[in-house]
């Protein structure tokens, strides 16, 4: 049911012939997560779309709110995961946003770096300048926690170094393992892990 009703809703989105006007590039449907039987994320260059009643509606949410700052001329693709407890994590690289209200509502998660210089905030003293690579989730376990992918830099825009965060229980990320080092990184551009289990928790 669950697969019929995804494919179901992609065709939906295509199978429009109309022309649409847009506010930048040509739309287009990148990522989709499913949260349960009734309810369904997609992200595109134009945003997020969710659904809770199987697709016969969909909120809306523009790309100043899921990245926390107003369109201009610049362009980000948007990030997309869905958490153990239904939490929609999404954003840009300059920060990590999330919802827990099922897309009504998103807020710059301050347990990640964040690009302080894009939103054009003076950066606390205790704060890291930050861009999140990616984020995925740990395998596809009911209780796998979520990983994003953080490259640290210092004022003068020079990368230092790469870190792995992990959410807790809570949905706050932490710290996994050592930093990883700026050389091993050239090709890294997206995130994948081995299947999580409780008994086997290793990346």
């Amino acid at each position: 049911m669950r697969v019929g009703f995804v494919i179901g809703v992609l065709l939906g989105l295509v199978s429009s012939g109309r022309p649409a006007l847009a506010n930048g590039r040509f739309p287009n449907a990148q990522q989709l997560r499913v949260i349960d039987e009734r309810t369904l994320v997609v992200a595109g260059t134009y945003g997020l779309l969710v659904t809770t009643n199987r697709g016969a509606d969909f909120a809306y949410q523009c790309e100043g709110e899921i990245f926390g700052k107003p369109t201009g001329t610049y362009t980000v693709d948007p990030l997309l995961e869905v958490g153990s407890d239904g939490a929609i994590y999404t954003g840009s690289l300059h920060a990590l946003r999330v919802s827990r209200d099922q897309g009504c509502t998103f807020e710059t998660e301050a347990s990640l770096p964040r690009n302080w210089g894009f939103f054009e905030l003076e950066r606390p003293a205790s704060a890291e300048n930050g861009q999140i690579v990616d984020i995925c989730r740990r395998g596809g376990e009911p209780d796998a926690p979520v990983l994003a992918l953080a490259r640290i830099f210092d004022d003068a825009a020079t990368t230092t170094e790469y870190r792995l965060y992990e959410t807790d229980a809570s949905g706050v990320f932490q710290v996994v393992g050592s930093p990883i080092d700026v050389a091993l990184m050239d090709f890294g551009l997206t995130l994948e892990v081995a299947p999580y289990s409780k008994d086997n928790k290793e990346t």
